[in-house]
This record gives C-alpha cells, sequence and structure tokens, in this order.
C-alpha cells in the first residue's frame, strides 16, 4: 500500500482543482477533494485505476499510460 512517509516529494495540482500529486519510489498517485460530488466506487481508465470515497479520490497511475501525471504537478 502506498504510505506517505516514503514519498519523494509532494506537490499542489495545477488544474484548479483542490488535490495533491504524491511521487515516491512506487509510483505516482493523485489524491483529490471535491466539493459536490459524492462517489463510492472504484475505476479504470485509460491512465489511472481509482479509488473514491465520499468526496475523496485516489488516483493510481498505470505504468505503461498515454497521459501522465508529471502534466499535473505543480
Amino acid at each position: 500500500m502506498f504510505n506517505i512517509l516514503n514519498c519523494v516529494y509532494v506537490k499542489p495540482l495545477n488544474d484548479g482543482t483542490k488535490g495533491y500529486r504524491l511521487t515516491s519510489k512506487a509510483g505516482t498517485v493523485i489524491y483529490r477533494k471535491r466539493k459536490h460530488k459524492i462517489r463510492n466506487e472504484f475505476t479504470s481508465g485509460v491512465s489511472t485505476f481509482g479509488i473514491h470515497r465520499g468526496l475523496r479520490s485516489i488516483y493510481f497511475e498505470k505504468s505503461a499510460t498515454p497521459k501522465p501525471f508529471w502534466q499535473l504537478g505543480g
């Protein structure tokens, strides 16, 4: 599991949303907190695997992705 103590760096997102990009040796993760949309599900897209619970979401970047997370870092 992803442990915040093993992070190399934490940066805010630059796409106008509330959240952070966490990068470690294990990979890149995006954490977001929403204001209105409540979700309770798992999602899998082209670039990410997402876990959504209430107003919070965590997105894990897949290994071979056409849209890497480095584009969202501040």
